[in-house]
């Protein structure tokens, strides 16, 4: 167990401990001190008054000042006190406490000193797979507006890894470039078509499972996408990516813009696994549509700046094919990811810019090598099956 000291100024109508509450898990909460409702009233500890029950306070059923909690921002009210415990919280979500009161926050003073334990390791959901996550280390910053959720796993000893602002914003740079696209061409935003995932921190990543060129093997991030219709079953997949990248894709892009390429990239497959179909589907997600551009590079793949390189992948494997599409979507030749390549820049003149408008936004015929290229089903359409999983993930996350 672990345990994280939290205050409760007597002002707050509901702090936000930014500790998060999952669903089934055990919990407890003790506390100290003393609050006053107006300047001159008698002191009460956690309990409160246990004569007084008033209407207009934070929870009606509850001792007047008493300390309470709740789980999320419209959970319903617990009573806390000096010492509760288990706690069992129905719903994942962040734990609120406040000081029983109401009206008028503004005229009391002093506070509660709460004590919160929390397991050292919890299961996040049923679609996070068996490994488990740090309990006091779950953030939920990003989940009201993007529907993901930020988390440490139980295998990374240092204790001084949690998710960083930068790192933070690094994800929220890509995100929104993300949902100002959707948002452009389908009627779906980011949290509507990729909530529901997990980010971890993890221990340590092979080679092998890094999504981009990065230098180094230590630490990283893991990306849960479940649920998706793959094969004809529905699973979880996981992606990996590096926590420093100094390339993308055959492409040197340093720093913070190269994080934002790998996280787009990978947000690729997610988009890509959750369109593919579930069982009694028609085969219409993006892995089927891409199957008619698994074309070897018209240009061939000496040159690091081919467009061959980024968006049909230099491997030429369809499973990379897909997110190098979303990534070059996504980016454009406007959001600072500078692909130099008169191809991108010439839409009107250019087979491979018409390839990439054919299979993102659905209904462009071309010719391409004597082949007819184009009437994809079209992003919409693909935002809408990603819809339909991103609810079951964010379902999952109660968010």
């Amino acid at each position: 167990m672990t345990t994280i000291p939290i205050t409760v100024d007597a002002k707050a109508a509901w702090y936000n401990t930014k500790i998060v509450f999952v669903k089934s898990q055990s919990y407890s909460i003790t506390a100290t001190g003393n609050v006053y409702p107006w300047d001159g009233a008698n002191p009460y500890s956690p309990n409160g008054d246990p004569s007084i029950q008033w209407q207009y306070s934070l929870s009606p059923v509850h001792n007047f000042c008493m300390l309470i909690g709740r789980v999320g921002p419209t959970g319903t009210a617990f009573a806390v006190g000096a010492s509760s415990g288990p706690i069992i919280p129905t719903a994942t979500g962040e734990l609120y406490l406040a000081m029983n009161d109401g009206v008028n926050f503004g005229d009391n003073s002093g506070q509660f000193n709460a004590i919160v334990t929390v397991p050292s390791c919890v299961p996040l959901s049923s679609l996070s797979g068996s490994v488990q996550v740090k309990g006091d280390r779950i953030d939920a910053e990003l989940m009201p507006t993007w529907g993901v959720m930020l988390t440490v796993q139980c295998d990374v000893t240092d204790d001084a890894i949690r998710w960083t602002p930068t790192q933070k914003q690094n994800l929220i740079n890509a995100f929104s470039s993300i949902n100002t696209r959707l948002l452009d061409h389908t009627n779906k935003g980011f949290r509507s078509v990729f909530g529901g995932i997990e980010l971890r921190h993890v221990g340590s990543l092979t080679p092998s499972t890094i999504g981009a060129d990065t230098p180094s093997a230590q630490n990283g991030y893991l990306m849960r996408v479940g649920p998706v219709g793959r094969g004809g079953t529905t699973r979880n997949v996981s992606r990996a990516f590096g926590e420093v990248n100094t390339g993308a894709y055959g492409v040197n892009v340093a720093g913070d813009l190269g994080i934002k390429a790998t996280i787009t990239h990978e947000l690729g497959h997610a988009f890509d696994y959750r369109t593919r179909p579930q069982p009694g589907q028609s085969a219409n997600g993006l892995y089927f549509w891409g199957q008619q551009y698994n074309l070897t590079s018209v240009k061939g793949t000496s040159n690091a700046n081919d467009i061959g390189r980024v968006w049909e992948n230099p491997n030429g494997t369809l499973g990379e094919n897909v997110p190098d599409h979303f990534l070059n979507w996504v980016f454009d030749t406007t959001n600072g990811y500078i692909i130099t390549d008169p191809d991108v820049y010439n839409p009107a003149a250019s087979d491979n810019a018409r390839r990439i408008s054919a299979y993102w936004i659905g209904g462009i015929n071309f010719v391409e090598l004597g082949v007819t290229r184009g009437m994809s089903a079209g992003i919409q359409t693909w935002a809408d099956l990603a819809n339909a999983r991103a609810q079951v993930g964010l379902q999952e996350l109660d968010g």
